[in-house]
């Protein structure tokens, strides 16, 4: 009689499996699950950002503009096409996260940690030929260029992660899947000119102001230079 109750048992555990195999598989026009949400890279701890004070930055902004900024527009060529340089630059942080997590992601490969990481930002300006812009707003503005560092040796020492540790490589050495030089094809800097490329980090890189600016009341610039109309270097 146990030995009836056991064998039944046993059966009946074995419909109960593989009913609830059927009944837990998933159906082929389920609903897939919703994709989980943009993250970055770095997760952060407690802020222990110091930053500056509201009256420092913005007087280093104020003057900026009268030892540097009036100086260029005062430049013959920018007069004479009554051009203002732009005085900021503008990116989204989306544009930012991908753009440090990719540095992360091809440095690791090459054994770089990313304690040694950084960018670097170069000071550039865009060519006056409208037939080389893709935005002729942005004509003979100046622009940044961020370039990823490794520490090598004690220095910061520019580099493309995707490429070499060796920054001629990055500079000078022909792409080794194409074989095209290195002055035509393209390396990991963001800049601000992508308003107009479609892939990757390139798209909505980034804006310059002027042209692109905020209303007045809600400029940061305005509410400056209405402060601090005269500031120089020797200004406290």
């Amino acid at each position: 009689m146990n030995r009836l109750l056991l064998t039944g048992n046993i059966i009946l555990l074995g419909i109960v499996v593989i009913m609830s195999g059927f009944l837990l598989a998933p159906s082929r026009n389920a609903i897939p699950p919703p994709a989980p949400p943009y993250k970055s890279c770095y997760e952060c701890g407690k802020d222990t950002f110091y930053g500056i004070s509201v009256d420092d930055f913005m007087k280093g902004v104020a003057r900026y503009r009268r030892t540097h900024s009036l100086a260029v527009n005062n430049e013959p060529y920018m007069k004479n096409n009554q051009m203002f340089d732009a005085r900021s630059c503008w990116f989204s942080l989306d544009t930012l996260e991908k753009y440090i997590c990719l540095i992360r992601k091809y440095s690791a490969n090459k054994g770089v940690h990313e304690s040694q990481l950084g960018v670097r930002f170069y000071y550039g300006v865009y060519p006056s030929d409208p037939a080389k812009m893709w935005d002729p707003n942005y004509i003979s503005r100046h622009t940044l260029f961020m370039v990823p560092t490794y520490l090598y040796n004690g220095q910061n020492v520019d580099f493309d992660p995707r490429v070499s540790l060796d920054p001629l490589d990055t500079y000078f050495a022909p792409d080794p899947l194409t074989g095209v030089p290195s002055h035509t094809r393209r390396i990991m800097v963001m800049d601000l000119g992508g308003q107009q490329k479609t892939e990757g980090m390139a798209k909505n890189q980034g804006q310059l102001c002027p042209p692109n600016c905020p209303p007045d009341a809600r400029s940061t610039l305005g509410n400056i230079d209405r402060s601090y109309p005269n500031e120089t270097y020797q200004a406290n």
